[in-house]
């Protein structure tokens, strides 16, 4: 009994209590002292709102009524205990609006009611077809809340920035016609401190955009003269379309015949170069038959707009050298977009001094190359450019000789810089044929390290500037030995020249030699063919010497002849 007192009490305490803290909730009919009421005034969409109710005879049978913001009901069976007291459940399930209360026992009523506030208005339509609005209201201040979009595939296609200390904002998502999944159920999400807290599905069935030539990407503006690519998609195979612009005074321009049997269309139109400025507007148009039977509005697009054609921007070129200032091409200068310029660079130009010089290599435009040796190009003029002809400079190579009556040796001409060139001089240069000549000596120029060999008659030069090659010869003479009065039958050495011994078989021997050398030789005598019966004796010797044995300075041709007696 004790214990029974004692909870009532606490309850009558605690219906007090709630009642002090939830007066704004509750409402009393007239007829009852009963009184109904919710924990809170306000519930996110998938929350458990709790009913509570006092007043009501004790141990009955209580129903409550709820009365969802879509005037459909939902009733709740509870019962009270000894104090009339009650409390019971209703489960959200995400609807907008005020949920209206009634609870009865059949003698006692009293109601009250509470909000599903979070709200989520998601739109699409055929008469604007670009866009997914969307529109979050009744947003808690001290909150931050985003929207996202989902196309039909499922994939994030955006999220838009964050929104707090505000009660409400508007967004939208811009459909573009180079996404992969257009057609069918997007799903749009309210977030509320990074929860979602609202879902609403919308139908995007048809589609239509004013585009680029790539029919890729949208474009909401275009200038007179300027032509527009459209394109529609979502069509109906079995029905028959065509395109058809709506000017900013009404007028209605139909573009393309009726087409069916598919299910994207595409087209172009050109503006006149005085089509009327402002906002146009696309329309696809539906029919029955190629006639156009029934036709009406199927989709359209957002208004684009029409301005007045500017005049054509101008770009300038920029035509340089490398090396930079070794001549002017002609072609630098302004020039309207669009415009094609023709090049044209020298194949070569003159250098500082006469034995420099600029050979061409190729051009560039912006940095890239337009083909090695091409000394035409053409710049379109679609952006400021700077065409740059590259030369590459050239050193010319002198060849003579020494003395200067020789033939003047090969290699001599323009080479690139810092290249190696080959040269070559012939060995021997006949001056009176089998009596005098030039032999090649060497090779001298500034600097002698840049010959690869000096005393090689077939070399090469390294070629850092301009440089002269001397071919250096040396005169020399035809000299002969021979002998009279000796035979075959005498096998031994006759004759030394220079420490070198010839017999009957070797001579005569002839030499080259420098003009201004010297040379020793010797003829040997008594020649022994048999002691006991016959030999040669040396009797004199003729031509440039008359001496057996003798050293003799080059200084013309000649022959030397040792003569014998048996």
């Amino acid at each position: 009994m004790k214990n029974s007192l004692m909870y009532g009490l606490v309850s009558v305490l605690i219906i007090i209590i709630v009642l002090l803290t939830s007066f704004s909730s509750i409402n009393v009919t007239a007829e009852s002292s009963a009184v109904v009421w919710s924990d809170r005034k306000d519930y996110f969409p998938d929350e458990t709102a709790r009913i509570f109710g006092y007043g009501f005879v004790p141990f009955s049978q209580v129903n409550v009524t709820v009365v969802r913001p879509d005037l459909n009901a939902d009733i709740i069976v509870t019962y009270t205990d000894e104090f009339g007291y009650f409390e019971c459940q209703y489960q959200l399930d995400g609807i907008h609006g005020t949920f209206n209360v009634t609870a009865t026992d059949g003698v006692n009523t009293a109601t009250t009611s509470f909000q599903n506030c979070l709200f989520l208005k998601v739109k699409w339509s055929s008469h604007c077809c670009w866009y997914i609005l969307a529109k979050a209201s009744h947003l808690r201040k001290s909150r931050s809340y985003y929207i996202k979009y989902f196309d039909p595939a499922g994939v994030e296609r955006r999220q838009s920035p964050s929104y707090s200390g505000v009660k409400w904002f508007n967004d939208n998502f811009t459909i573009v016609p180079s996404l992969p999944n257009i057609l069918g159920w997007w799903t749009v999400k309210l977030y509320e401190n990074g929860v979602v807290r609202r879902i609403r599905h919308v139908y995007v069935g048809k589609m239509v955009w004013t585009t680029d030539s790539t029919y890729n990407n949208l474009v909401t503006s275009f200038s007179q003269g300027e032509t527009i690519y459209f394109k529609a998609i979502g069509l109906n195979p079995n029905r028959y379309y065509r395109f058809m612009f709506e000017t900013p005074c009404g007028n209605k321009i139909y573009v393309g015949d009726w087409t069916t049997g598919v299910e994207t269309l595409t087209g172009s139109y050109t503006l006149p170069s005085d089509a009327e400025t402002g906002f146009w507007k696309l329309h696809v148009r539906e029919a029955l038959d190629e006639c156009g039977t029934c036709e009406h509005h199927y989709v359209d697009t957002c208004y684009f707009e029409v301005t007045t054609a500017p005049p054509p921007p101008k770009y300038y070129l920029t035509v340089k050298t490398d090396p930079e200032g070794i001549v002017t091409i002609p072609g630098e200068g302004w020039y309207n977009a669009s415009t094609y310029v023709n090049l044209t660079a020298p194949d070569l130009v003159a250098g500082p001094a006469n034995n420099i010089r600029y050979r061409f290599d190729y051009w560039d435009v912006d940095g890239v190359s337009q083909g090695a040796g091409v000394t035409d190009i053409t710049v379109f003029m679609d952006a400021n450019h700077t065409a740059t002809a590259h030369y590459v400079t050239q050193y010319y190579l002198n060849m003579t000789a020494n003395p200067p009556d020789v033939t003047v040796p090969a290699g001599e001409g323009w080479y690139d810089a810092n290249t190696t060139v080959s040269i070559f001089a012939p060995e021997f240069v006949s001056i009176v044929a089998g009596a005098s000549r030039y032999r090649f000596d060497s090779w001298t120029t500034t600097d002698m390290s840049e010959i690869a060999d000096p005393y090689s008659y077939s070399t090469t030069v390294y070629l850092d500037k301009p440089k002269t090659v001397t071919a250096n010869y040396v005169k020399q003479y035809k000299i002969t030995f021979e002998q009279t009065g000796v035979n075959s039958d005498y096998t031994g050495t006759i004759l030394t020249v220079d420490g070198n011994d010839y017999d009957y078989s070797s001579l005569p021997v002839s030499f080259w030699w420098d003009e201004g050398s010297t040379h020793t030789f010797t003829y040997y005598s008594p020649l022994v063919v048999d002691p006991n019966s016959k030999r040669y004796v040396w009797t004199s010797t003729t031509g440039l010497s008359n001496q057996q044995s003798d050293t003799i300075t080059v200084t013309t041709n000649g022959t030397i002849t040792g003569n014998y007696k048996t």
